[in-house]
């Protein structure tokens, strides 16, 4: 299978859009193949929904892109999920930290990461509007 292949390889956290036909057979297995896609980062998801035709593409997941800070060095991470009420800024709130494998959360930024493409999601929350580094490795 396509979708789960992805999810293991860690590509789909390389994609923005998706366009997809569930062809599962059962509709409680394309709804799970979605939230394996939503999971991972996957930007947006069109689904053509049984019958088809030319206009039936439906978005079935949409989330904002480009929440992602980088560093000189090639550091990057991404914002997969907040988790949190404060907004998570990149460069301003969370970010590349100096040390290798790391990150950071400060000012109430709470959420799920990913680090320089790696299929691992790293959970990582400032308490008390406190700086935290994180691992990439969770």
């Amino acid at each position: 299978e396509i979708v789960p292949a992805l999810a293991a390889s860690g590509a789909d956290a390389l994609i923005d859009v998706l366009l997809w036909e569930c062809h599962a057979g059962l509709r409680t297995r394309c709804w799970k193949l979605d939230r394996m896609l939503d999971e991972s980062g996957v930007g947006a998801v069109y689904r053509e929904p049984k019958g088809g035709g030319d206009d039936a593409w439906r978005k079935v997941l949409s989330r904002p892109r480009g929440l992602r800070a980088t560093d000189s060095s090639g550091c990057s991470v991404r914002l997969i999920e907040q988790t949190g009420d404060t907004a998570c800024t990149p460069n301003v709130n969370f970010g590349c930290a100096a040390m290798p494998g790391q990150f950071y959360v400060k000012r109430g930024c709470r959420g799920k990461f990913r680090c320089n493409s790696t299929v691992h999601i790293a959970p990582c929350a400032s308490l008390a509007n406190k700086r935290k580094l994180c691992s990439c490795d969770g």
